[in-house]
């Protein structure tokens, strides 16, 4: 498989990239999670074969779907797609391989982070841009049950004025980001008042 660099889980399924850009995925299969074309249980790490043309930057995992970043700043997706966390049509629901997320056509994404079912992906231009379920307000778009297409996040000062996003972090139902002049913002679900 080579050096690891980066390892990450989701509920069911486990992604690892190497230092060569090579993505490789294991896990139980369910909802085409492993993004090997089908919904077989994989035990042992296998790459991704769809991505081999690729050298991917980074990876991310939900609980049963997962994204990539190249480094041409493509982003992709595959895997549980009902609440929209795919990116990928307003009609997908489940994709078997990893599928190129057209919205970011001509917008360079930098970064991509996966909460349970949301993503997550920052754009070179400091933009955020979220999609997939939204009932917690984790999306910050208001009040919306889910979003199929990544639609931008603004992230609002307390004066009016719109905020660059450097970092992004997806959890289950809420999300965090920190701005290039080191504020930080979070919103969604908030149990703990």
């Amino acid at each position: 498989m080579g050096h690891l660099q980066m390892i990450i889980s989701g509920r069911d399924h486990t992604l690892n990239l190497t230092r060569d850009g090579d993505v490789y995925s294991y896990g139980t299969g369910k909802f085409s999670a492993c993004g090997h074309g089908g919904s077989k249980e994989i035990i042992t790490p296998m790459i991704l074969k769809p991505l081999r043309d690729k050298r991917v930057m980074k990876i991310a995992c939900g609980e049963s779907h997962s994204l990539i970043l190249t480094d041409k700043h493509d982003v992709y997706s595959w895997g549980r797609g009902f609440e929209g966390q795919l990116g990928l049509s307003k009609s997908i629901e489940v994709a078997s391989t990893p599928q190129y997320i057209k919205a970011f056509f001509g917008k360079p994404v930098e970064s991509i982070e996966a909460g349970a079912f949301f993503s997550l992906a920052i754009t070179k231009d400091n933009e955020l841009f979220g999609w997939g379920e939204a009932k917690m307000g984790q999306l910050g778009l208001g009040k919306q049950r889910e979003v199929k297409i990544p639609q931008k996040i603004p992230v609002i000062d307390e004066t009016g004025q719109e905020q660059r996003v450097i970092q992004c972090s997806a959890g289950y139902g809420h999300t965090a980001c920190i701005t290039d002049n080191g504020d930080l913002f979070t919103w969604g679900f908030n149990i703990y008042g």
